[in-house]
């Protein structure tokens, strides 16, 4: 995808634009699945178990705010608290929620890196100033930095720091100020058309990521399969 002449910044999502979860879930990584009683696991129906993890999201979504890592270990432990409390069938003690929330935070291996991403970021930077705007904790600053890949962007924005979600306004012009560009000298790619829209609220030209591996999304805006479609 040719992107305009004016363009001269452009804003990445994190999961599933730069990365996917090892597990296949964001949060229930693979310790928990090691951990968990494998007969309860069975014993919990596909609509129990959505039920749990919806009312235990919500719980991330409070007190979103926070400034390191131990902040972010126990939100995450009273996550897979809640989780364990509502499904017993788990067989989840104390040592085993502190061990899933530890890994959490802690195992970059978590996260899975698609291979287009480094040289995209390679070749993209030579032309344009490069910005996250994420929806995430602090942790995924270390996942970035120990991935190699911190020193190409320009300014990064991530939810915790501002302590609301995508769409919310605040994150575009947080991620604006720190490219130092207008909205419309900008574009930002996610797989979410929702966070998109609030992009486009801001005068940023969304664009939509649709990465083989997840279920496709459907929006009225342009759309790539991979970054390395950026021109």
């Amino acid at each position: 995808m040719k992107l305009n002449d004016h363009i001269k910044g452009i804003f990445l999502d994190i999961g599933w634009t730069m990365c996917r979860p090892k597990s296949g879930h964001w949060w229930l990584n693979e310790t928990f699945y090691r951990l968990a009683d494998e007969e309860g696991m069975e014993m919990i129906d596909k609509e129990q178990m959505e039920q749990v993890l919806d009312e235990a999201y919500h719980l991330l979504l409070e007190n979103h705010r926070m400034d390191d890592e131990e902040q972010e270990l126990q939100q995450f432990f009273a996550y897979y608290t809640l989780i364990s409390e509502r499904l017993p069938a788990l067989e989840l003690n104390r040592d085993k929620l502190y061990e899933i929330s530890h890994d959490q935070v802690y195992n970059d291996a978590n996260y899975i890196f698609f291979d287009d991403v480094e040289e995209t970021l390679q070749r993209l930077k030579q032309r344009y100033k490069l910005g996250v705007i994420s929806d995430t904790w602090p942790s995924l600053r270390r996942v970035l930095q120990n991935a190699g890949l911190s020193d190409y962007f320009d300014g990064i924005t991530f939810s915790c720091d501002l302590g609301v979600f995508k769409p919310d306004e605040a994150l575009y012009r947080d991620a604006l100020r720190k490219l130092g560009l207008s909205g419309p000298e900008t574009v930002f790619v996610d797989d979410n058309p929702i966070c998109l829209e609030g992009a486009e609220k801001s005068g940023i030209l969304p664009i939509l990521i649709n990465r083989p591996g997840k279920a496709s999304m459907q929006s009225r805006f342009a759309s790539i399969e991979a970054l390395r479609e950026l021109e």
